[in-house]
């Protein structure tokens, strides 16, 4: 089993105790317990011991600054000192994050330390983490230990746990499913709160892409509102995949560019650049000052931003044209009937491929209508001596495009036979719309999509 352990510190211990840490197999807890300041330690020992390929992260907020006693003049400098003093009691092997705090802790010589900010930015920034550490090391399960968090910790970090995977399920293609267990110790014994599996033909993805997609609240003056560039293309990839258009989708994709779009880093470097730290010796406060709460639309934002990265068409590919594997690639992303539907005509376009390739036709550029009527021709009319030269007057008829039925587009979900174009070589097919007809296509569906 492939272990990806994640635990919050809401604040540092120094009294060792007894632990049973979790067979992640048989989800109780096991007989061996071992001795330990912290669960994740014990629990990323005993993961090892078992055979389990294990990696392990720590979540602690910059609330935990009280911890440090020299001046801190940036975000950065807090991050680095306080790995620094955290990594006193944690072994190299598991790797520590910061996030940022909100709140007020006091030192032990009474300074308060007060971050203002929002608990977006702790979600944001748990995000940004775990994916980068999901999509790299690519784990099956997931162990979210909330031992030494509270409950507003543990809720960001299992909402960004989930956002995390599910960034990971639209990118992997290997990996369809990823199971997440909340561990929490109880009596010396890590216990499982709960479990959940997320499977990538499961996520509902549009309805991510469906929302308002606010990125960003000003908490001071100073901070300027963020556009959420990128927006509405977000929300018309949400539509299309809703109702099941995957070659508009396709279509879609190909016209946007997420390099327009800000980066997962743009949104960390947003924090860095606008945090004011001021100490103010005579109220015995140092004030961690954010400026902005990033919002929970941020990770959906990312999702969105990888989703287009990852199923656009490339630079220099050609557009309009989009093979049977570019339509496959997209079907675990809508709802389950309407992807047997779609599978249903892929299979009925290549027979039909095959088929005039038994008759030494192997390739040219067709419409589904074209294509139906000579997989309707008769065995009889198959073996006439004109059969060729009625079946390549069948391939090159054309359609019009002026009287495209609106409910039969949307209740074949685009694949409407007289405008559907099939291009065809030797083992490739590739499918689009005839150009005449694409401003038309998108008259019909602009009535769903944000302008």
């Amino acid at each position: 089993m492939k272990v990806l352990l994640i635990s919050i510190l809401k604040e540092p211990k120094n009294l060792q105790k007894e632990i049973h840490p979790l067979d992640v197999v048989s989800s109780q807890p096991s007989s061996v317990k071992s001795l330990s300041n912290y669960t994740f330690v014990a629990q990323h020992e005993s993961l090892v011991s078992e055979g389990h390929e294990t990696k392990t992260i720590l979540l602690a907020p910059a609330s935990l600054s009280y911890l440090i006693e020299d001046n801190i003049n940036s975000f950065k400098e807090l991050e680095e000192k306080l790995t620094t003093t955290l990594r006193s009691s944690i072994p190299e092997n598991i790797q520590i994050f910061i996030t940022p705090g909100v709140g007020s802790e006091y030192s032990k010589n009474g300074i308060e330390h007060k971050h203002i900010g929002g608990p977006g930015n702790i979600l944001y920034f748990a995000f940004y983490y775990i994916r980068n550490v999901i999509n790299d090391f690519k784990p099956d399960t997931v162990l979210l230990d909330i031992s030494n968090s509270d409950n507003i910790l543990s809720t960001l970090a299992l909402d960004a746990t989930q956002t995390a995977i599910i960034d990971y399920l639209t990118q992997n293609e290997e990996n369809n499913k990823v199971s997440i267990i909340v561990t929490s110790l109880i009596n010396e014994e890590m216990r499982v709160l709960n479990k959940q599996t997320l499977e990538a033909g499961q996520l509902d993805l549009h309805n991510y892409f469906i929302r308002e997609f606010k990125l960003m609240n000003p908490l001071r003056q100073d901070v300027k509102q963020l556009s959420a560039v990128g927006k509405t293309e977000l929300n018309r990839i949400g539509i299309l995949l809703d109702l099941g258009l995957i070659i508009p989708l396709l279509y879609e994709l190909s016209n946007f560019y997420p390099s327009k779009m800000y980066s997962p880093e743009d949104f960390i470097d947003l924090v860095y650049k606008n945090i004011k730290i001021e100490r103010k010796e005579e109220e015995k406060r140092i004030i961690f000052d954010y400026g902005l709460e990033l919002l929970e639309g941020v990770p959906y934002y990312i999702v969105g931003r990888d989703f287009l990265i990852k199923y656009r068409k490339g630079e220099g590919e050609e557009k309009g044209k989009y093979s049977i594997d570019d339509i496959k690639r997209l079907l675990r992303f809508l709802h389950k009937g309407t992807r047997y539907v779609i599978e249903g005509k892929l299979t009925e376009i290549k027979q039909l491929i095959n088929l005039l390739s038994t008759h030494g036709i192997t390739e040219g550029r067709t419409t589904l209508y074209n294509l139906r009527s000579i997989g309707n021709m008769s065995t009889i009319e198959f073996h006439r001596p004109n059969a060729i030269r009625r079946i390549t007057y069948l391939l090159k008829s054309r359609q019009e495009c002026d009287d495209i039925d609106a409910e039969q587009f949307l209740s074949n979900l685009g694949f409407l036979e007289n405008i559907l174009e099939i291009e065809f070589e030797k083992d490739s097919i590739k499918l689009g719309y005839i150009q005449d007809c694409i401003d038309n296509i998108f008259n019909i569906i602009k009535e769903f999509l944000p302008s």
